[in-house]
């Protein structure tokens, strides 16, 4: 009768590297185990492979090991018939790896051997025992975990040094740090040389044009500069004023200082100046509600962006055109994420609002009582559920026009966020046309629905105060009431210069100033974008032409 061959396996593995540089260490005692056991088997027909499973210091708490790999690779390759590990936990110490791992044994009829606790993962009260086993081997793992936790937090309430690597200014004798004063001049440079500079980018170019470089790294060797991260964590890192910081906090170290507090001070507050916002908080993706709904009339989608200006961030949704297309989008759009938000939620809120507006946009023609209800009650849905519920769920797209806004809805999707009984035809989208009017601000757009267009926007505001100051100024001169307008800019207590650009502001046409009492403008009359504009024109048509620069960047 031939007997069947079982090709067998050794996999071994070693927490740390103490010891393994010796001639025969702990991976060679657990292998020659294993395979004196895999011998004494060999009436049964195991027989050993070649191939070296050997995991030489890395942690059982994962599985993520080269060795690991390998075999797992060889397993699903019909390679292996037969695991055989000194102990249970050299293969893992975790209960649901060791899940993970049994399960891809069995889908492979793989057999597992422990040579000190010999269970057979084909009986259930043998995978029971391991269990069990592993049970206790991941509790030790966590109570050993919390006791180094411990000792590191209780050392670094001590300002003792718990290893790593050595902060750049300080070398490391005796298991405690040591000032290096060639490398405390560097790195006092460097902080007085942010205050200068009052930023980090500007620093980095700074420091690499002096040839000032991080400390060569332990297998990567010398970089070309500090890096942008290398730097804030340098210029925040407290261990330079001789304290020793865990977490969160801070104790007082056993280490000398080789910074002042009063400099270290100074560049923490710049620093938290320069800090523009959480960014923890701003990564999220609720930061942008229309994120990927957002496209103009040609179908390019708009990307969201952000710039910072005086510590704030501010949100937008802007065209790329991908390069190479045959279609370029006519229009380049820029509008702040807020406002054109704000603008889809209150032509929700709208709809919502008109009973027989939402039931022709949604196809619902004979509603029941309960129906009834839910429409009149969708009159009072709150801004809260229209962002968290409507946007999300109803939602296609947002196409942008010159004149109009479309936000495509799904009936469907709508129906079922009211809760209605009547059932909706599936798969009809509907549009709900805005109209709009772009409002030109700086390099951006603003869109206002056309029904608030009444009224000065904004920042037509400041430039009626300048009208109604020139009218003034120009009154005081015709009246005689001030000779000059040296006389004007001390009474008002502006520069002449100023009166000088703006007088002309007193002359522009009935109609022009009736536009833009009324927000009717074609394009905002910023005060910024007045400056290029004075002196104005004294012939009113050409007033027009003048005021109206085109809807250009």
């Amino acid at each position: 009768m031939t007997r069947i061959k079982l090709r067998c396996a050794i996999y071994t593995r070693k927490s740390t590297n103490d010891g393994l540089e010796q001639d025969f260490n702990s991976l060679d005692a657990q292998r020659e185990a294993c395979a004196a056991y895999i011998k004494s088997q060999a009436h049964e027909g195991w027989t050993l492979v070649d191939a070296l499973y050997d995991d030489g210091a890395y942690s059982g708490a994962t599985l993520a090991r080269p060795a690991m790999d390998k075999l797992m690779a060889a397993i699903k390759a019909g390679q292996v018939d037969v695991i055989v590990v000194y102990k249970v936990d050299r293969l893992t110490r975790s209960l649901m790896d060791f899940a993970k791992l049994v399960e891809l044994f069995d889908q492979h009829q793989v057999s597992f051997v422990s040579v000190t606790q010999q269970f057979n993962t084909t009986s259930s009260i043998g995978r029971l025992t391991l269990n069990v086993l592993l049970s206790f081997a991941q509790f030790e793992r966590e109570v050993t975990a919390e006791r180094i936790r411990d000792k590191i937090a209780a050392s670094r309430k001590k300002g003792i040094w718990m290893g790593g690597t050595v902060p750049l200014g300080y070398r490391l004798h005796e298991k405690k740090l040591v000032a290096n004063e060639s490398e405390a001049r560097a790195v006092r440079l460097i902080f007085k040389l942010y205050l200068e500079m009052g930023g980090i980018r500007p620093l980095m170019m700074t420091l690499k044009e002096r040839g000032i470089k991080p400390r060569p790294h332990k297998y990567y060797g010398m970089s070309g500069g500090f890096s942008r991260g290398q730097l804030s964590y340098l210029l925040n890192n407290p261990v330079y004023i001789g304290k020793a910081r865990h977490k969160d906090k801070i104790y007082p170290g056993e280490h000398e200082a080789i910074l002042s507090e009063d400099l270290f001070d100074q560049v923490q507050a710049k620093l938290k100046a320069h800090a523009p916002f959480d960014t923890k908080r701003y990564r999220s993706r609720k930061s942008f509600l229309l994120r990927g709904l957002v496209c103009d009339e040609v179908g390019h989608v708009l990307t969201t962006s952000h710039a910072n200006k005086k510590g704030k961030r501010y949100h937008y949704y802007i065209t790329r055109p991908i390069d190479g297309e045959k279609q370029r989008p006519p229009k380049v759009w820029r509008l702040p994420a807020r406002e054109l938000e704000a603008l889809v939620i209150a032509a929700l809120d709208g709809l919502l609002k008109d009973p027989k507006g939402l039931m022709d946009l949604i196809n619902l023609q004979d509603a029941s009582a309960h129906d009834w209800q839910r429409i009149a009650a969708a009159a009072h849905t709150t801004e809260k559920d229209l962002r968290a519920i409507i946007v999300p769920k109803c939602m296609v797209k947002i196409k942008l026009f010159q004149d109009q806004i479309d936000i495509a809805l799904n009936p469907q999707a709508m129906g079922d966020a009211l809760r209605l009984e009547t059932k909706i035809n599936a798969g009809t989208i509907k549009v709900l046309s805005v109209p709009v009017q772009n409002r030109r601000r700086g390099v951006e757009t603003k869109i206002v629905m056309s029904g608030n267009q009444e009224g000065p926007q904004d920042d037509d505001t400041r430039v009626i105060e300048l009208v109604v100051k020139a009218i003034n100024w120009f009154e005081l001169l015709k009246t005689g009431k001030a000779v000059s307008i040296s006389e004007i800019a001390a009474q008002e207590k502006v520069h002449a210069s100023d009166i000088s650009r703006y007088l002309t502001l007193a002359f522009l046409a009935p109609d022009i100033i009736e536009d833009m009492l009324a927000g009717r403008l074609p394009l905002p009359l910023t005060a910024n974008r007045l400056k290029h504009l004075t002196p104005i024109p004294s012939n009113w048509e050409a007033q027009a032409t003048h005021l109206d620069t085109g809807d250009t960047f």
